[in-house]
């Protein structure tokens, strides 16, 4: 229903939002970048950063700017930014909100739950609209894109990311 929303969403004059890009997935030029390039990392998990961050490009690039898969999104749809209003799903905390593709603000929502419960998420979503372009045909990119942009932070703060690193690891292999 966000998504639905957010088609006919137009700006107020001066209304402004970051993009959700590769810059913004890698954390480039930002506290997190800084950080994790001063801290010593293996090499190996570099390549895995690089490679993961080319291919998540390759594909946001590919899908474009179409008004029929890209807009206003909320980018941190988890399970706990929703909460239960009276048997009703109301998405909360629109801190992070960006311009970028319903496909990867689907895959984020996604990434939060367990794999048993995605056909369910994206049942639920078709019966309010189809699933965005570019989606069943970039799944596996989209959520790695955000399996990177939290491995990222996780590594840039210091504190151990196997998790979100073994995704990455198995995506890659999968090239």
């Amino acid at each position: 229903m966000l998504h639905q929303h957010a088609r006919g969403f137009r700006p107020p004059p001066g209304f402004t939002r970051p993009v959700l890009d590769i810059g913004y997935l890698t954390w480039a030029a930002s506290w997190p970048a800084d950080q994790l390039a001063r801290r010593p990392a293996d090499p190996a998990t570099r390549r895995l950063l690089a490679e993961t961050a080319g291919r998540v490009d390759a594909v946001l690039a590919h899908l474009g700017h179409d008004p029929a898969g890209y807009g206003l999104i909320h980018a941190d749809l988890c399970r706990d930014n929703v909460l239960d209003h009276h048997g009703h799903a109301r998405p909360i905390d629109f801190d992070d909100a960006s311009w970028g593709h319903y496909a990867l603000d689907l895959a984020i929502a996604a990434a939060d739950i367990p794999q048993d419960l995605h056909p369910v998420l994206l049942d639920g979503y078709q019966t309010v609209r189809p699933l965005p372009p570019g989606y069943q045909e970039h799944q596996a990119t989209l959520l790695a894109a955000r399996h990177l942009f939290l491995a990222i932070w996780h590594l840039a703060n210091g504190l151990p990311d196997e998790g979100h690193l073994g995704q990455l690891r198995a995506f890659n292999s999968r090239a």
